[in-house]
């Protein structure tokens, strides 16, 4: 866009209008052809995120490329930099230039539109994008203090939410950076927050273990592994090391850095961080491969702490719960003692809000009795809330929606449609 400071239209003609192509160039029309109004124009000098002593005819999008990365980032948790990786590696720019930062920009606002604070940061996205591309690449940039709230379902758990522009930036190096080179080492049976698993896969890959197992072997038992405070006793300078290991030089300083930014001390994370649900999915990675390759578990899968392992030697599973949790013990984590346990597959085997139950080679799915229980027991506050004003009635349904679609994946096809009929019959109730 620069010829559009160093071009004037022809204004001989009072009926011609100055017509911007994209490339900058300027044209004159005839009004009558409705050509009004210009395509996208950069700034000039002195906006945010230009520097006002760049002339206005060099002036681009997005902002130089700093050759040195990294190095002026400073604060009182910046570590040493190392060397960058090779050749083929990330660079800087793929994770921190303008269109990767605004990519990440728009996708953290996705879902949550109908705040006002998001509609405000939607409009002004650009601005902010450009000062966290300005600020990354002087080595300006800084964490915003997170702001930490408990929630109390399912868990009673603390839960630390930083601010928009950090989660954009942060959000930009997992995408671009951090989850594409950490994700390669992964089993395939790690199921938690990844592209083309989550909850759903790891419920049907589960039933496919049990399925396939008891065609096999008909009896057996499984080991199912809890492990105790998982984020708040993870080792930070464990997931330094993985980062290390794996990430080029300055995108693993980058996560160091802002991890000890938001989190002090030495041991603990709290949920709330893109970067430490990565960090989290990829700490038993290694004990991951060690239950798959050198105990030889064939039927195994983990989502985030939860373990299960499925053979039919108990012996054996016994054997490999001493394994695990001395191998857990290096990393400083330990099983939960009132949820690890070796259990007979005629008993009910729950994983992730289901129960299931092996019959003739088949697999059942129920929703657990306290799911459904925890489920009424909020459409009932719901309700309440519904009937004093405080919430919409489309909300209430829409809840209810999604709660019938949770169910409806379990075996028990009549029980979405009695969740349904009782959220209906609590707004009729004292109408």
């Amino acid at each position: 866009m620069r010829n559009v400071f160093e071009r004037s239209a022809n204004r001989s003609n009072g009926n011609n209008v100055a017509y911007c192509y994209s490339t900058g160039n300027l044209n004159n029309n005839n009004a009558n052809n409705g050509n009004y109004c210009a395509p996208d124009c950069v700034a000039k000098a002195g906006y945010i995120g230009i520097p006002s002593d760049r002339s206005p005819a060099t002036q681009s999008k997005e902002p130089p490329s700093c050759a040195c990365g990294r190095e002026q980032i400073v604060g009182p948790h910046a570590p040493a930099l190392r060397g960058g990786g090779a050749s083929a590696a990330p660079a800087f720019d793929d994770a921190f230039g303008f269109e990767p930062l605004l990519e990440a920009g728009c996708k953290c606002l996705r879902g949550v539109m109908w705040k006002g604070t998001s509609e405000h940061a939607y409009l002004h996205m650009v601005e902010t994008v450009s000062r966290l591309c300005d600020e990354l690449h002087a080595g300006t940039y800084r964490m915003r203090p997170a702001r930490e709230f408990a929630v109390t379902s399912p868990k009673v758990r603390t839960i630390s939410s930083i601010a928009l522009s950090d989660r954009i930036v942060q959000r930009s190096l997992n995408d671009n950076v951090i989850y594409p080179i950490m994700s390669r080492s992964w089993i395939y049976d790690n199921y938690a927050c990844q592209h083309g698993k989550g909850t759903d896969f790891a419920r049907a890959r589960m039933s496919r273990h049990l399925e396939r197992f008891s065609r096999e072997h008909g009896e057996g038992y499984a080991l199912k592994v809890d492990v105790r405070g998982y984020y708040a006793h993870m080792l930070h300078s464990v997931v330094d090391a993985r980062f290390a290991s794996k990430l080029p030089g300055w995108a693993a300083d980058f996560a160091s850095w802002a991890l000890s930014a938001q989190y002090g001390g030495e041991v603990g994370y709290k949920p709330g961080s893109q970067m430490v649900q990565i960090a989290g999915i990829d700490y038993l990675d290694p004990l991951d491969h060690a239950i798959k390759e050198r105990m030889g578990a064939r039927y195994y899968g983990r989502y985030m702490d939860d373990l299960i392992l499925i053979d039919e030697s108990r012996g054996y599973l016994e054997s490999c719960l001493a394994e695990i949790t001395r191998r857990l013990g290096f990393v400083g984590l330990g099983p939960h003692p009132g949820k690890t346990a070796i259990q007979p597959l005629s008993k009910p085997l729950g994983f992730l809000g289901f129960d299931y139950r092996v019959r003739d080679g088949g697999v059942r799915m129920d929703v657990k009795p306290e799911k459904v229980k925890a489920q009424k027991r909020r459409m009932r506050g719901l309700a309440r809330l519904v009937k004093c004003g405080r919430v919409g009635l489309p909300d209430y349904l829409s809840a209810v929606e999604c709660m019938a679609a949770h169910d409806a994946k379990g075996g028990d096809a009549s029980l979405a449609p009695r969740l349904k009929a009782y959220g209906g019959m609590l707004l009729m109730k004292g109408a």
